[in-house]
C-alpha cells in the first residue's frame, strides 16, 4: 500500500476518534438540561415536537401532537425553539402553558404543564442515545477492522456509522441543534445499511444474483437526505420526510428478517443456519422492537414515540458482528441451547414455584399441617422430584422449536456406542455412522471417504454408488483440512477469508466437483484401509 494512503487501522482510529468527539460534545451540551424546567416535551430547531417522550411527561398522554410545530405560547408567537424554552424556564416547574400547534395547515391549542428535567430523565433519554450511538459505531468499526474482506463488514460499518450518528446527535437535537443536519442524514442512511446487510448476509446474493443492486438503497437514502437538507426548517415537509424515513427503516428491518428466513428455509450450508440462529436471536431481542416502533410511527404520522428503541437496538449489530467475525460457529448450538434452556427453565420453575405456593396457601390456609416444621421440607422435596421430568420436557421442546432437532445427545451416544460395539462388519459401521450424522446434524447429502490401500487417493465408500467419487490425496481440499487440526472445514468460512474474487473463484473450483460445503476428518484405528 502506498504511504500516501492511510492504513485500515488508522482509518478505524480516525472514525472512533470522530465518534468519540461527537459523543463528548453532545454529552456536554445535553447535561445542561438537568435541573431545568422544560415544557414536558422537546422541540427541534424547526419548532417541531419530535416523536419521543417518557411515560411521566405531559406529552405522553397526547401522542397525536407529535410532529406538530409550536407556533405560539400563551398567545405570543414563537420564531425559535430557544424562545419557547426561555418562556418555560422563566417560571417554576408545574406551571401551565397554552400552546398553539400547527400541522398540515391546521391549528389547535392545548394546555400542558411544565416539568423539571431530572437525572433520571437524562439517563433514560440522552444517556440512552449516547450509549446506543457509541455501541453502534464501535461494533461497526470493530467488525470492519477484524473482518475487512467479508462482504457484510462494509454493510455493518455503514449501518453502524449512520445509526451511530443518528443516535449520538439525538442528544443535541433539542438544543443547541449544532448537528441537526448530520442527524437527519444518519436517519436517512441507516436503513440503507440494513438493506445492504439483507443483500450480502448471511448469503451474498448481490454478487451472484443482483449485481449493482447495492447502489439502489443508497440512492434512496441520498434522495431522502437531500430533501431533508433542503426543507429542514419547513415543519410540514420535515415531518413528511421523517415519516418516510421511519417507514424505510421498518421495511429495511423486514427485508433483513425475510432474507434470513429465506436463507434458513433453503440453506446453502449448515454454517449459514448457524449464523442465522445468531441473527434471529439478535433480531428478536435487539431490533424487533425498534423496527416495529419505527414502522408504526411512520405509518401513523409520527404518533408513536421511537426513543424506546434505544433500549435494545445495540443487541442487533452485536449479534451480527459476532456472526460475521466468528470463525468456528459449531459451538453456537451449545451456547444458544444453554442460554435458551436455562432462561426457559428458570422462568418455568419460578412460575411453577409461585403457582404451587399460591395453591398451597389457598388450600392449607386453615390447616394445621401448614404450620408443621416438616412442611417446608416436604414441599422442597416435591419440587426437586418435579425438576428432572420438567427439565427433560423443556429440553426436547427447545431443541425442536429453536434447533429443529429431536435427539437426546446422551441417548444418541449410548445407542451409537452400543451398536458399534455389537458389529464387526465395516458396512454396518458405515451405515450406523452415516445414519447418526444425518439424524443429529441434519445433513441431507454427503458421503464417507476412506484412504485406499495405495494411499494415493480417497474413495467414497458410503453411501454406495455405481461410480464412487475419488479424491486425490494431493487435492487442495485435503491440504486445507489437514491445516484445520481436527476442526471441520467449511466453504462458507473459507470464502470469507479469501481476500480477492480470484481466490474465491479458485476456491469454488476446488469444491465444485463434489459440491462440498463441509468436510470433517474421522479417525478409526481399526480400519487398515485408512483413517
Amino acid at each position: 500500500m502506498s504511504s500516501r494512503w492511510l492504513s485500515q487501522k488508522e482509518k478505524a482510529v480516525i472514525l472512533l476518534l470522530m465518534a468519540g468527539g461527537l459523543a463528548l460534545t453532545c454529552t456536554l451540551t445535553s447535561v445542561r438540561w438537568v435541573g431545568t424546567p422544560f415544557p414536558g416535551f422537546f422541540v427541534m430547531a424547526n419548532r417541531v415536537i419530535p416523536s419521543i417522550s417518557l411515560p411521566h411527561w405531559t406529552i405522553a398522554a397526547h401522542s397525536r401532537l407529535y410532529q406538530h410545530a409550536v407556533v405560539a405560547v400563551n398567545g405570543h408567537s414563537l420564531a425559535t425553539s430557544a424562545a419557547l424554552y426561555a418562556v418555560v424556564q422563566s417560571v417554576p416547574p408545574g406551571s401551565v402553558f397554552t400552546y398553539t400547534l400547527e400541522k398540515d395547515g391546521q391549528q389547535e391549542q392545548v394546555a400542558l404543564s411544565s416539568l423539571p428535567f431530572t437525572v433520571k430523565d437524562y439517563l433514560l433519554l440522552f444517556g440512552l442515545y449516547l450509549f446506543s450511538g457509541v455501541a453502534l459505531v464501535v461494533i461497526g468499526v470493530g467488525v470492519w477492522l477484524l473482518k475487512p474482506d467479508a462482504p457484510a463488514s462494509l454493510a455493518l460499518l455503514t449501518f453502524g456509522l449512520a445509526g451511530g450518528a443518528f443516535a449520538l446527535t439525538g442528544a443535541d437535537l433539542y438544543g443547541p441543534h449544532w448537528f441537526f443536519r448530520l442527524h437527519v442524514l444518519g436517519e436517512a442512511f441507516f436503513p440503507a445499511g440494513l438493506i445492504h446487510l439483507a443483500l450480502v448476509f448471511p448469503v451474498d446474493r448481490s454478487r451472484r444474483y443482483y449485481p449493482g443492486v447495492l447502489v439502489l438503497p443508497y440512492i434512496i437514502a441520498l434522495s431522502l437526505g437531500l430533501v431533508y437538507e433542503l426543507y429542514l426548517y419547513d415543519p410540514s415537509t420535515y415531518s413528511f420526510i421523517h415519516n418516510l424515513c421511519m417507514i424505510y427503516a421498518g421495511l429495511a428491518g423486514v427485508a433483513l428478517l425475510s432474507s434470513a428466513i429465506w436463507a434458513y428455509a433453503a440453506p446453502d450450508s449448515y454454517l449459514i443456519r448457524q449464523k442465522i440462529r445468531v441473527i434471529l436471536v439478535g433480531f428478536l431481542s435487539g431490533f424487533a422492537l425498534p423496527a416495529l416502533l419505527m414502522l408504526t410511527s411512520g405509518l401513523t404520522g409520527g404518533e408513536i414515540a421511537v426513543n424506546y428503541a434505544g433500549f435494545t437496538v445495540f443487541l442487533f449489530p452485536l449479534s451480527l458482528g459476532y456472526a460475521i467475525v466468528k470463525h468456528d460457529l459449531f459451538e453456537i448450538d451449545a451456547f444458544l441451547k444453554r442460554g435458551m434452556y436455562y432462561l426457559t427453565l428458570t422462568t418455568t420453575l419460578t412460575l411453577t414455584y409461585l403457582l404451587c405456593l399460591t395453591l398451597l396457601s389457598l388450600g392449607f390456609r386453615s390447616s394445621d399441617s401448614a404450620s408443621s416444621p416438616l412442611f417446608p421440607l416436604v414441599f422442597a422435596l416435591a419440587v426437586a422430584l418435579l425438576l428432572n421430568p420438567l427439565k427433560e420436557v423443556l429440553q426436547k421442546g427447545i431443541d425442536r422449536v429453536f434447533f429443529r432437532l429431536r435427539y437426546d445427545p446422551k441417548k444418541v451416544l449410548e445407542v451409537t456406542s452400543t451398536a458399534f460395539a455389537a458389529t464387526l462388519q465395516r458396512e454396518d459401521v458405515f451405515f450406523l455412522l452415516w445414519r447418526t450424522i444425518q439424524y443429529t446434524v441434519n445433513v441431507r447429502q454427503g458421503g464417507i471417504f476412506l484412504l485406499a490401500l495405495d494411499k494415493k487417493h480417497y474413495t467414497q465408500v458410503y453411501p454406495p454408488t455405481e461410480t464412487p467419487s475419488v479424491l486425490s490425496i494431493t487435492h487442495p481440499l485435503l491440504q486445507r483440512l489437514q491445516e484445520q487440526e481436527g476442526r471441520p472445514l467449511s466453504l462458507f468460512h473459507l470464502r470469507d477469508t479469501e481476500a480477492t474474487s480470484e481466490e474465491r473463484e479458485a476456491l469454488d473450483q476446488e469444491y465444485s466437483p463434489f459440491h462440498a460445503q463441509l468436510l470433517m476428518k474421522l479417525s478409526q484405528n481399526s480400519f487398515r484401509a485408512g483413517k
